[in-house]
């Protein structure tokens, strides 16, 4: 087989190896990334917050914790919270300084340490 026709066959093993894993999978990865950008301050308000559920957690938008909340957020481990929900009448101020918060869930509350052990072995 030629050089070519190796490379060939190499990026279609590569391309089905993709196609054949998991979506949880792909999930997973995108998760550890996350939180290998977090610090170890952010990895430790998160184990915290997940023992109580409707805990309330703020952060900057665009941050390692409003991404890596974001994604618990889009499996239903955390909810987004408007702002007025913790500062009333000055979450306009808080909106504007670009605060984001999250709370976490009866879901967030059984599934989160479990969570964030899987992510630390890693």
């Amino acid at each position: 087989m030629g050089s070519t026709m190796k490379r060939i066959a190499a990026a279609a093993l590569v391309a089905l190896t993709v196609l054949a894993t998991p979506a949880a999978a792909l999930d997973d990865a995108q998760l550890g990334a996350l939180w290998a950008e977090l610090s170890d301050g952010d990895r430790a308000a998160i184990r915290t917050a997940s023992g109580k559920v409707g805990t309330m957690m703020q952060t900057v938008k665009g941050s390692p914790n409003a991404r890596f909340w974001g994604e618990l957020s889009g499996r239903g481990l955390l909810r987004n919270v408007m702002l007025v929900e913790i500062f009333g009448q000055q979450a306009a101020e808080f909106e504007k300084a670009g605060m984001v918060a999250f709370a976490v869930t009866p879901k967030g509350v059984e599934s989160i340490p479990g969570l964030v052990k899987d992510l630390e072995k890693k």
